[in-house]
């Protein structure tokens, strides 16, 4: 499977909403997630379940429209299949987008918001299992998950191009290499229950800016 996208440097895993964004690939290969062997399929609106692969920005990039996420059902670990098939092609970055709600009145509907960490409050971990040595240590460090470097890109090209990057503490999903910045945590609930009133309060008093899906699941 992985050489469906060898020789490509970047991964994009694109979320709810934002399934267009692979209209801009250039000279596009198309494959369906149920041609790509142990890729869930995802089951929710407008998460297409295709492998896009081009030029985006002169870059050979994999474009993933969609993922399927934890509450879908499944097995927890699948969820990281996609992931760990970018790593196994050789990609080098990965993006990960999501739709979320904010927290904070002040960061409204259309707003961007980057992420530096999270907290993962699932009760699950894609690493949980045997682990896979070719890929990383036992117990892998997630001080560095949020790659310094490509956050200070981020907002690098924020400034020069106007655009308003949100930053604050967010709720979104437990990872191994995401690339987004800020000064946000990342808060991990199963989606079904992240607006409820309670959890919503219990979020803003620990800081938490927003809430969201999982992400990297």
């Amino acid at each position: 499977m992985s050489d469906v996208f060898r020789g490509n440097r970047l991964g994009i895993i694109l979320g709810s909403g934002l399934g267009a964004v692979a209209d801009a690939v250039e000279d596009p290969t198309v494959v369906g997630y149920e041609d790509l062997p142990g890729f869930p399929r995802p089951t929710v609106h407008g998460h297409a379940g295709r492998a896009v692969i081009g030029r985006l920005g002169g870059v050979e990039t994999v474009v993933l429209q969609g993922r399927a996420h934890l509450y879908e059902g499944g097995d927890p670990a699948q969820r990281a299949a996609p992931v760990r098939a970018l790593a196994a092609a050789g990609v080098e970055i990965l993006v990960l987008t999501n739709a979320a709600g904010s927290l904070r009145p002040e960061v409204g509907p259309g707003s961007l918001m980057a992420i530096s960490d999270h907290i993962n409050l699932t009760g699950t971990n894609p690493l949980i299992g045997p682990n896979d040595d070719a890929i990383g240590t036992r117990f892998p460090s997630l001080r560095d998950a949020y790659d310094p470097e490509l956050r200070g890109g981020l907002h690098a090209a924020a400034a020069e191009t106007g655009v308003t990057l949100a930053e604050g503490m967010a709720d979104t999903a437990a990872t191994r290499r995401p690339a987004w910045r800020a000064r946000i945590v990342s808060c991990t609930v199963d989606m079904p229950t992240a607006s409820a009133p309670s959890v919503r309060k219990a979020r803003i008093s620990a800081g938490v800016s927003k809430l969201g899906p999982l992400t990297a699941r």
